[in-house]
């Protein structure tokens, strides 16, 4: 494949991953033209480009949902408006692992992870509840500590 995108209607399957519809949707943003990016299937993992978007609007460029398409205009500038503090929120799929370990053998604190996260893998917080694990919520601080697992 070679050349340049150029503003029009695109469609792809998100079966694959979410991740190459949140590409997309960075890239076609900066293009001269309007474009259309049309799902030809469900979206899976639609949380994720809808973190994407979020954070793309704090930068001042919109993409817009429309069903199973997204409307993203053309020739727009990522910039960050004066006097506004951007936060970066945690990664819950990598917070996974060291829950996991904390609650198998040992204790971790995480601080200021988003407890209103759109984040799917966040039902780690569940799961590990369910298998028995001591998961101790204070605010946006997590603290994972060994237990006796269910089986």
């Amino acid at each position: 494949i070679s050349g340049q995108l150029c503003g029009d209607t695109f469609e792809i399957s998100p079966k694959v991953s979410s991740q190459y519809v949140s590409g997309l949707i960075f890239a076609l943003s900066l293009l001269e033209n309007d474009t259309t990016l049309e799902l030809s299937s469900k979206l899976l993992g639609g949380q994720y480009v809808d973190i994407t978007t979020s954070v793309m609007s704090d930068f001042c460029v919109n993409a817009e949902k429309h069903n199973t398409c997204y409307k993203i205009k053309g020739a727009q500038k990522y910039t960050v408006p004066k006097n506004k503090e951007v936060n970066v929120e945690g990664d819950w799929s990598q917070a996974a692992f060291f829950m996991c370990a904390a609650a198998i053998n040992g204790c971790i604190t995480l601080k200021d992870m988003n407890m209103e996260s759109a984040q799917g893998d966040m039902k780690i917080i569940s799961l590990l509840k369910n298998f028995g694990a001591d998961v101790t919520i204070n605010g946006n601080d997590l603290t994972v500590k060994k237990s006796n697992f269910s089986t």
